[in-house]
């Protein structure tokens, strides 16, 4: 379900040149200038909200920080107020609407994939999720099915995203951010989300182009 979403952010000029100032210099280095960071788990920008879209959710977030991350408690750093701005000014960044972990149907409709992008993550897909996914994505084993619409993990781009990148504890689902490239794991995210896409005509694009012949994955840099 969508977070319930917070009234206009009501920063007067001064709160607001307070806020900014405070954000550039202690967020900005990972969330970058604008908070439109690359690396999803680090885009405010983009309406998915990985710890809750709410002004109290990001408040928490500020003032405890996100354990065994970057994201450092800041409570000791800045007062109640200027959290309190901190958090307002973050809420401007991302669309009206926020959502959390469940993407609206009209987010899936936007998923591209196409052309050398889907050629990759076809590759990535059977070298490195195949095996225990099979190639299609249709596994026995419930837990492992991709296309039954039973999401463990979240649905979002941004949660598929994140489950590739730090894997599940106690499974055989390693964390994949030490052998994919970030470019490689957009990918493989759309690719997983759209074998179980509703749009017919989407699952024939992409099971069509899996007959091809496999490319490459890229390298690293």
């Amino acid at each position: 379900m969508p977070a319930e979403a917070d009234p206009p952010a009501q920063l007067d000029e001064k709160s607001l040149r307070v806020a900014l100032a405070n954000f550039e210099e202690m967020c900005a280095i990972c969330h970058e200038e604008g908070g439109a960071a690359e690396d999803p788990k680090l885009d405010l920008t983009d309406g998915q909200w990985l710890h809750g879209g709410t002004l109290a959710d990001i408040k928490r977030t500020i003032n405890e920080g996100i354990e065994d991350t970057l994201m450092k408690p800041m409570e000791d750093k800045f007062t109640a107020e200027e959290i309190e701005d901190l958090a307002r000014y973050v809420l401007t960044l991302a669309p009206a609407e926020p959502t959390t972990g469940t993407a609206t149907k009209e987010a899936e409709e936007k998923i591209v994939l196409e052309g050398p992008e889907l050629k990759l993550a076809t590759a990535v897909f059977e070298e490195m999720c195949a095996i225990c996914h099979e190639e299609d994505g249709n596994a026995e084993i419930p837990e492992l099915n991709l296309i039954n619409g039973v999401w463990h993990h979240g649905d979002s781009l941004a949660e598929i995203s994140e489950t590739i990148r730090q894997g599940i504890p106690d499974t055989l689902m390693k964390p994949m951010e030490d052998k994919l490239t970030e470019k490689e794991i957009a990918a493989v995210a759309k690719y997983v989300k759209l074998l179980s896409a509703d749009d017919a005509t989407t699952e024939t694009a992409v099971a069509e182009e899996a007959e091809e012949p496999s490319a490459k994955a890229e390298e690293k840099p």
